[in-house]
């Protein structure tokens, strides 16, 4: 009895250290990871070539400001060619962000001009170098509402992330770019590019319950 009692102690133990580290993972997992806000600076990110009537205009105060000061002003005077509407340096740092990202959000807000008729852009994000080329993230095209501020989010897959492991471990490049679908020229204002991290720590919680559980388990059967 007295050894029951003292497993039933260790267990209580137990159960509150695994529920301290979930909680504490839980907040871990939701506290974003900054990639670039162009707070008055774009950070090396610019408009590629194959899109030439959009450039990088300067940076807006009051419109789509989300994070710090100041958001990144990207505007244009016709439809798009679905090239790199927006992007960053080649950078090792970038294949290391990827690498722990459960998700990438962006915050936008894009003008009425782009598609008045269906009133909404449609914006995708991409990835290019590395050991995975030039590749899309999450296979779709989030719709930004026109006129309004918004928060579009793409998930990364376990073998994406994989991927920019093998390529930090490498010391490869990769860049990180944006493509978009409208019928008209427009601007957009851009903002607070961050990660949402993987919650590795409330796994590790995940863990230490399944062990501690195997060992009572074990325990019980000898006695």
């Amino acid at each position: 009895m007295r050894t029951e009692i003292a497993w039933a102690r260790r267990l209580a133990f137990c159960a509150t250290v695994v529920m301290v580290v979930l909680s504490n993972g839980r907040s871990a997992s939701v506290q974003a990871q900054g990639i670039a806000t162009w707070d008055n600076t774009s950070e090396g990110w610019t408009v590629g070539a194959d899109e030439p009537s959009y450039v990088h205009t300067g940076y807006s105060t009051t419109t789509g400001v989300t994070n710090g000061t100041h958001a990144a002003i990207v505007a244009g005077t016709s439809g798009t060619n679905f090239g790199h509407v927006w992007q960053s340096p080649f950078s090792v740092a970038n294949a290391a962000t990827l690498s722990n990202a459960q998700s990438v959000s962006l915050d936008i807000w894009a003008s009425e001009d782009f598609d008045p008729f269906f009133g909404n852009m449609l914006l995708a994000m991409y990835v290019e170098g590395g050991s995975l080329g030039e590749t899309q993230i999450d296979d779709f095209l989030n719709a930004a509402p026109l006129g309004s501020q918004t928060t579009l989010t793409w998930n990364l897959t376990p073998a994406q992330r994989s991927a920019f492991a093998l390529d930090t471990a490498n010391n490869d490049d990769v860049r990180i770019f944006f493509r978009f679908l409208a019928s008209n020229g427009g601007t957009m204002y851009l903002d607070n590019l961050r990660i949402t991290p993987v919650p590795e720590p409330a796994s590790l919680g995940l863990a230490v319950a399944s062990g501690g559980g195997v060992l009572l388990a074990r325990r019980r059967r000898r006695i």
